[in-house]
């Protein structure tokens, strides 16, 4: 009997030892690529003010403002709506788009014009932001990944790649065709790991904003003097990626997003982030926006805390208003 329970107690050590060092190599693994900290934010708490509220069918995504109207669309069923910023329940359209194979949206504030870029199905389609009235269709000569627009003329395409490194195509516009001008080594050689938000200020300057660690990288409207950019986090590098049967990427590491989302307003550049300073900021209840200069440096950042027990899912920041999205409503804020 007694051989039978240090038989027993013997086995209770091993798996002790051995869900000790399961939890050790967990934390090594979170500690060398996610790091919290190590780092600290110029937070401003804005005074916000409840002007409107708006019930939603579905999850919807900010595309950004135009003369008064915030823009969304759905992630399920792919609508796209516009609403008055002031009374968003009474003035809104919608437009179904529920055949499209939508990777990126953009809003060209300038020009007053939606850009879908559809990459599965090769097209990118316009649309007038006001009227909602399709305006051209034009096809590229591969499926991608995303794409944005500058001045116009110009169209900044991720196509998908045939290795681990990314693919982006520099092309014209020329009427309802591209013609290929260039392809552009925006990561320097970097692998395919380094997966990102592409976006465009409209007029000066593209930028292609890291999913997974500190970094940006801001080119001009030709495509030309790249240049990279860190967040203010400490996340230096991406997860690795291996490439299985020749084409597959799969990830060797876990996944964790650091610069969910971003966008440009009145030339200034927001980053929603996923990672806590050294203050702590309790990213289960509330939503960080960093804001940058992309010409310079880190500027400061906001807090926006839950609505109605709920995280905010997304949060955009307009001159002196505060738009915010929940699961199923929008919330117009006045910022002082």
């Amino acid at each position: 009997m007694k051989k039978y329970k240090v038989i027993i107690f013997g086995a209770l050590v091993c798996l002790i030892g051995l869900f000790y060092l399961y939890l050790s190599s967990t934390r090594n693994i979170n500690q060398k690529y996610i790091k919290h900290g190590g780092f600290s934010r110029n937070i401003e708490f804005p005074t916000l003010t409840l002007k409107e509220s708006f019930n939603l069918k579905g999850e919807f995504y900010f595309i950004g403002m135009f003369k008064s109207k915030i823009y969304l669309i759905s992630d399920s069923n792919r609508d796209l709506i516009s609403l008055s910023d002031s009374t968003p329940n009474i003035e809104n359209k919608s437009l179904p788009l529920m055949n499209l194979d939508i990777k990126s949206v953009q809003l060209d504030t300038k020009r007053g014009e939606i850009i879908l870029f559809c990459g599965n199905q090769s097209k990118i389609i316009i649309i007038d932001a006001e009227t909602f009235k399709i305006l051209k269709t034009i096809l590229t000569p591969n499926i991608f990944l995303r794409g944005a627009r500058i001045n116009k003329n110009y169209v900044l395409i991720e196509q998908k790649p045939k290795t681990l490194k990314n693919q982006f195509v520099f092309y014209e516009l020329n009427k309802n065709s591209l013609n290929y001008l260039k392809e552009i080594d925006i990561l320097k050689g970097n692998a395919m790991e380094e997966d990102g938000n592409l976006i465009s200020d409209n007029e000066r300057n593209f930028v292609f904003c890291s999913y997974y660690k500190n970094a940006f990288f801001v080119l001009d409207s030709l495509g030309n003097n790249i240049t990279q950019r860190k967040t203010i986090d400490t996340v230096s590098h991406a997860p690795k990626a291996i490439l299985v049967e020749g084409t597959k990427m799969v990830y060797t590491e876990p996944l964790r997003i650091t610069n969910e989302n971003c966008y440009f307003s009145e030339g200034t550049f927001y980053i929603e982030s996923m990672i806590e300073s050294d203050m702590s900021e309790n990213l289960k209840n509330n939503s960080i926006i960093d804001v940058y200069d992309i010409k310079s440096k880190y500027k400061l950042s906001y807090i926006v805390g839950s609505i109605e027990n709920e995280r905010p899912k997304s949060v955009l920041i307009q001159n002196r208003k505060v738009f915010v999205l929940t699961t199923n409503k929008l919330l117009i804020y006045d910022k002082k």
